[in-house]
């Protein structure tokens, strides 16, 4: 019966300590849930920036790799350039090397790998580097002539042209 004794409204006191005690380990209770949600939205943003930086250094590795292989792109094209119109035995030497050249540009194709600077296209520092000037009959300030290829990695410049800048005759001099 002692039990029921320490619950009867006759103890008030011993009701205000069970009550301070219950509110005590409320009080506990809410620190721990606040540190636990805290720990666990720590836990959830180091979760996103560990994928985060896996990927950019990902995106990095492969920026590198296709930046080593843009030489070896540009020394097809010198040879297919060089070539010319191969006859006989050079034809099919011709033939193998463009097919070369064809799977090697659809691979970094598919890596997000994209020419940038074209015959044609208006003169944009960020994406070319002029490296002369020459009279032009068109539109001003166009590239004239593409020296060296430029190349975009997922729409970010990996290398500039080189390219030879189509101006008005009398500017051309004034350079000169």
């Amino acid at each position: 019966m002692g039990e029921l004794d320490a619950l009867a409204p006759g103890h008030p006191p011993e009701q205000a300590q069970l009550e301070a005690k219950l509110a005590e380990a409320d009080a506990l209770a809410a620190r721990y849930l606040d540190a636990l949600r805290r720990m666990t939205a720590d836990f959830e943003n180091y979760k996103q920036r560990i994928i985060a930086e896996r990927e950019q250094a990902r995106e990095s590795a492969a920026a590198d790799l296709l930046a080593d292989l843009l030489p070896v792109l540009d020394n097809f094209e010198r040879a297919l350039q060089a070539a010319g119109a191969l006859a006989g035995p050079g034809a099919s030497l011709r033939t193998g090397v463009e097919m070369i050249l064809g799977q090697l540009t659809a691979v970094l194709a598919e890596r997000g790998l994209a020419p940038a600077g074209a015959t044609g296209d208006p003169f944009d520092p960020r994406l070319h580097e002029a490296v002369s000037t020459m009279p032009g009959e068109g539109p001003h300030d166009t590239v004239g002539e593409v020296v060296r290829r430029g190349y975009t990695l997922r729409g970010k410049l990996l290398r500039p042209a080189q390219v030879v800048v189509a101006k008005a005759p009398q500017e051309v001099q004034s350079d000169e």
